[in-house]
Protein backbone atom coordinates (compact mmCIF):
# COMPACT_ATOMS: atom_id res chain seq x y z
CA UNK A 1 0.00 0.00 0.00
CA UNK A 2 2.94 2.31 0.68
CA UNK A 3 4.03 2.07 -2.98
CA UNK A 4 0.72 3.28 -4.39
CA UNK A 5 0.94 6.82 -3.10
CA UNK A 6 4.33 7.61 -4.71
CA UNK A 7 3.24 6.00 -7.98
CA UNK A 8 0.00 7.95 -7.91
CA UNK A 9 1.87 11.17 -7.25
CA UNK A 10 4.34 10.39 -10.01
CA UNK A 11 1.50 9.70 -12.43
CA UNK A 12 -0.25 12.91 -11.40
CA UNK A 13 2.96 14.91 -11.78
CA UNK A 14 3.61 13.42 -15.23
CA UNK A 15 0.05 14.18 -16.34
CA UNK A 16 0.38 17.74 -15.04
CA UNK A 17 3.63 18.35 -16.91
CA UNK A 18 2.11 17.02 -20.13
CA UNK A 19 -1.00 19.19 -19.69
CA UNK A 20 1.05 22.32 -18.97
CA UNK A 21 3.34 21.67 -21.94
CA UNK A 22 0.36 21.19 -24.24
CA UNK A 23 -1.34 24.32 -22.96
CA UNK A 24 1.82 26.38 -23.40
CA UNK A 25 2.66 24.99 -26.80
CA UNK A 26 5.45 22.86 -25.37
CA UNK A 27 5.12 20.41 -28.21
CA UNK A 28 6.40 23.06 -30.62
CA UNK A 29 4.97 24.23 -33.91
CA UNK A 30 2.82 21.85 -35.92
CA UNK A 31 4.95 20.27 -38.64
CA UNK A 32 2.28 18.05 -40.15
CA UNK A 33 1.73 20.35 -43.11
CA UNK A 34 5.38 21.13 -43.84
CA UNK A 35 7.23 19.75 -46.84
CA UNK A 36 10.28 17.56 -46.19
CA UNK A 37 12.60 20.43 -47.10
CA UNK A 38 10.76 22.80 -44.73
CA UNK A 39 11.01 20.20 -41.97
CA UNK A 40 14.78 20.19 -42.51
CA UNK A 41 14.65 23.98 -42.28
CA UNK A 42 12.69 23.77 -39.05
CA UNK A 43 15.36 21.52 -37.53
CA UNK A 44 18.04 24.01 -38.59
CA UNK A 45 15.94 26.88 -37.25
CA UNK A 46 15.94 25.23 -33.83
CA UNK A 47 19.52 23.94 -33.84
CA UNK A 48 21.27 27.00 -35.30
CA UNK A 49 19.78 29.47 -32.81
CA UNK A 50 17.23 31.20 -35.06
CA UNK A 51 14.44 30.47 -32.58
CA UNK A 52 16.33 32.34 -29.85
CA UNK A 53 15.68 35.68 -31.56
CA UNK A 54 12.78 35.02 -33.94
CA UNK A 55 10.72 32.91 -31.51
CA UNK A 56 10.27 29.17 -31.34
CA UNK A 57 7.18 29.44 -33.54
CA UNK A 58 8.44 32.32 -35.68
CA UNK A 59 6.28 34.97 -34.02
CA UNK A 60 9.23 37.16 -33.15
CA UNK A 61 11.22 38.31 -30.18
CA UNK A 62 14.33 40.45 -30.26
CA UNK A 63 14.35 39.63 -33.98
CA UNK A 64 11.45 40.21 -36.35
CA UNK A 65 8.61 37.73 -36.70
CA UNK A 66 9.06 35.28 -39.57
CA UNK A 67 5.69 33.56 -39.45
CA UNK A 68 3.59 34.76 -42.35
CA UNK A 69 6.17 37.16 -43.81
CA UNK A 70 6.65 35.38 -47.13
CA UNK A 71 5.42 37.69 -49.87
CA UNK A 72 4.74 40.66 -47.58
CA UNK A 73 6.32 44.10 -47.70
CA UNK A 74 9.00 44.86 -45.12
CA UNK A 75 10.06 48.35 -44.06
CA UNK A 76 13.83 48.57 -43.59
CA UNK A 77 15.84 50.84 -41.28
CA UNK A 78 17.22 52.75 -44.28
CA UNK A 79 13.68 53.67 -45.39
CA UNK A 80 13.44 51.21 -48.27
CA UNK A 81 10.52 48.82 -48.59
CA UNK A 82 11.18 45.32 -49.91
CA UNK A 83 9.05 42.27 -50.55
CA UNK A 84 9.96 39.23 -48.47
CA UNK A 85 10.28 36.98 -51.50
CA UNK A 86 12.70 34.07 -51.87
CA UNK A 87 15.56 36.34 -52.98
CA UNK A 88 15.09 38.62 -49.96
CA UNK A 89 14.96 35.68 -47.55
CA UNK A 90 18.14 34.18 -48.98
CA UNK A 91 19.92 37.55 -48.81
CA UNK A 92 18.72 38.13 -45.25
CA UNK A 93 20.16 34.79 -44.14
CA UNK A 94 23.42 34.95 -46.08
CA UNK A 95 24.09 38.70 -45.66
CA UNK A 96 22.20 39.63 -42.50
CA UNK A 97 23.46 43.24 -42.36
CA UNK A 98 22.21 44.18 -45.84
CA UNK A 99 18.47 44.56 -45.17
CA UNK A 100 17.70 45.21 -41.50
CA UNK A 101 14.00 45.41 -40.67
CA UNK A 102 12.86 48.72 -39.17
CA UNK A 103 12.38 48.61 -35.43
CA UNK A 104 15.11 46.04 -34.77
CA UNK A 105 18.59 47.03 -33.68
CA UNK A 106 20.03 43.64 -32.74
CA UNK A 107 21.96 42.41 -35.73
CA UNK A 108 21.71 38.83 -36.85
CA UNK A 109 25.08 37.10 -36.55
CA UNK A 110 26.98 35.98 -39.61
CA UNK A 111 26.68 32.27 -40.31
CA UNK A 112 28.39 29.55 -42.33
CA UNK A 113 25.28 27.95 -43.79
CA UNK A 114 25.63 26.25 -47.16
CA UNK A 115 23.17 26.66 -50.03
CA UNK A 116 21.22 23.51 -49.09
CA UNK A 117 20.73 24.69 -45.51
CA UNK A 118 19.74 28.19 -46.63
CA UNK A 119 17.21 26.71 -49.07
CA UNK A 120 15.75 24.57 -46.26
CA UNK A 121 15.45 27.59 -43.94
CA UNK A 122 13.80 29.62 -46.70
CA UNK A 123 11.32 26.80 -47.35
CA UNK A 124 10.50 26.68 -43.64
CA UNK A 125 9.96 30.44 -43.44
CA UNK A 126 7.81 30.39 -46.58
CA UNK A 127 5.63 27.62 -45.15
CA UNK A 128 5.47 29.03 -41.63
CA UNK A 129 1.95 30.20 -40.93
CA UNK A 130 1.33 33.55 -39.31
CA UNK A 131 -0.89 31.96 -36.66
CA UNK A 132 0.54 28.69 -35.37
Amino acid sequence: MGMRLPRALAALATASVIAIAAACGGSGPDTSGLSAVAQDGQRLYASRGCAGCHGSDGTGGIGPALAGIAGTERQLVDGRTVVADEEYLIRSITHPDDDIVAGYRVRMPENDLGATDVAALVAYIQELESTP
